[in-house]
């Protein structure tokens, strides 16, 4: 299984390597570079296949989905010391603006504007400014980011350097790519590294936002990175009635109240997706946290009608991904080796015939 065979990759390490070389020694212009390798890293979890490992290829309007999701906590205005109510500069030219922030920016003053703070809301209650917002920041990714993302700082023009993980030459002015295909094995290397990346790459963008505006990096990284979930209420009672009033861990009655929870924890991926939640006694919920389900408590919410919930949703209105929503559960199992699995009264480390097995239950969507 992936997460138990990758200590043993060179070639694995070798990447790793050069990926944080790349992001401490990159030009700092901009932040698209961390925005879309870690966007990338996200989209490429959320695409397991049912044996846990990620692809190869990428369609580009996932990959721009993820962008919008990352900025859109970033493009909210800072509240930081004297600088109340502004949106914080992304680019080093002043005479410039992101196309990507603004694009964003713009989307989410109008989805406030309409009750919607989280992106997944969002795409719920403005599909029409959400497609267009997705077509901009797709066309701008194919001209310029994923155009330049594996040049080392300091790159002139006519020098060659290392693609590790795809041709860039396919990228640019006048580029009609709609998808990003990485070299073969790049995309499994990139997921098994995301629990070193994620980190390292926001901390490099944190210090890249600070840097553009004059600004202490540690007031920055809750607001740059502070996902702003949405408001659960809406989809309580419907996740009540379809339990059958019981918690979906521990299987005894909602008296009243629950909580409902994020499955795949949302510390490790943020997704609001109907198929992500579930409704729990308030003891279940606080012991489980950010602890990956037990073999008993997984069967329970993988075995859930999938069209009860997307019907559920659509009745809501709510956001249904199941293919997102399964996939990064699957990404999560498949590369979390050291993971603690939890089930009402215990916890217990993961052991390699849990994975297989777990990986057999999500394989399902």
């Amino acid at each position: 299984m992936p997460g138990w065979r990758v200590a043993a990759d060179d070639e694995l390490v070798r990447l790793g390597v050069t990926l944080l070389a790349l992001a401490r020694t990159s030009a700092r212009t901009a932040t698209y570079k961390p925005a879309t390798l870690l966007a990338l890293v996200d989209v490429l979890a959320a695409r397991v296949d049912p044996r846990g490992s990620a692809p190869d290829v990428v369609p580009l309007v996932d990959l721009a989905e993820r962008v919008i999701a990352l900025y859109w906590p970033q493009v909210r205005e800072y509240d930081g010391l004297d600088r109340r109510d502004q949106v914080l500069r992304q680019i080093s030219d002043r005479n410039k603006v992101s196309v990507i922030v603004r694009s964003v920016r713009e989307y989410y003053v109008e989805a406030v504007r309409q009750g919607a703070r989280s992106p997944g809301r969002a795409a719920v209650v403005l599909p029409g400014l959400h497609a267009s917002t997705v077509d901009a920041v797709a066309r701008n990714l194919r001209r310029y980011p994923l155009e330049r993302l594996q040049r080392p700082g300091g790159w002139r023009q006519g020098q060659d350097y290392e693609r590790p993980l795809y041709d860039d030459r396919h990228f640019g002015a006048g580029s009609r790519e709609v998808e990003l295909r990485l070299h073969p094995g790049a995309g499994e290397r990139l997921v098994a590294l995301s629990g070193l990346l994620v980190p390292v790459l926001q901390a490099e963008w944190t210090q890249q936002v600070a840097s553009l505006n004059e600004l202490p990096s540690e007031d920055l990284r809750r607001h740059l990175f502070g996902e702003q979930r949405a408001d659960l209420g809406p989809v309580r009672d419907v996740l009540r009635q379809l339990q059958d009033g019981r918690c979906l861990y521990c299987g005894r009655t909602l008296s009243s109240g629950g909580q409902v929870d994020h499955v795949v924890p949302w510390s490790l991926h943020p997704q609001d997706a109907i198929e992500n939640l579930a409704l729990a006694h308030d003891a279940c919920n606080g012991a489980k946290g950010a602890h990956l389900l037990d073999l008993a408590p997984l069967r329970a919410w993988a075995s859930r009608d999938l069209d009860e919930l997307a019907l559920a949703a659509g009745a809501v209105p709510w956001r249904s991904d199941p293919t997102t929503v399964f996939g990064l559960a699957r990404s999560a199992y498949a590369h979390s080796g050291a993971a603690q699995l939890w089930r009402p009264g215990r916890t217990r480390p993961m052991q390699p015939d849990d994975q297989r097995s777990a990986l057999e239950l999500l394989s399902r969507a």
